[in-house]
C-alpha cells in the first residue's frame, strides 16, 4: 500500500530530524532511517499495529520514543502524525477530518 503523509505529519517528521541533528551530528539521519523503516513496515503489514482510537493505529519507534499515527483507507495509508510519545495524546485528532 502507498503511504501518504498529512502535511502536519510531514512537518513533524522534518522537525524531529532537525531536533536530533542539533543534538548530535548524524543523529537526524538515524531518525529519518528509523521513521522510514516504520513506514515500510506499516506498508507491508498495515493492520499489525494496535488500534489506539477508532480506526487509528500507532507504530512505535522505540529508539527515539516516537510513534507513527496512521489510518488505513481502501488503497492507501494516511499518516496523521509523527509524534513524540510524551506529547499530549490525541492532539492530532482533528487531522482525521481533513
Amino acid at each position: 500500500m502507498k503511504v501518504i503523509l498529512h502535511e502536519l505529519a510531514c512537518k513533524e517528521f522534518r522537525d524531529g530530524m532537525f531536533f536530533y541533528d542539533d543534538q548530535e551530528s548524524g543523529l537526524g539521519v538515524d531518525f529519518i532511517d528509523e521513521v522510514n523503516q516504520g513506514f515500510k513496515q506499516i506498508a507491508k503489514h498495515p493492520k499489525a499495529w494496535p488500534l489506539i482510537y477508532e480506526d487509528i493505529r500507532a507504530y512505535q519507534i522505540k529508539r527515539f520514543g516516537f510513534r507513527i499515527i496512521y489510518c488505513i483507507t481502501q488503497d492507501e495509508i494516511i499518516v496523521l502524525a509523527v509524534c513524540h510519545c510524551a506529547r499530549q495524546p490525541l492532539y492530532w485528532i482533528d487531522r482525521m477530518e481533513e
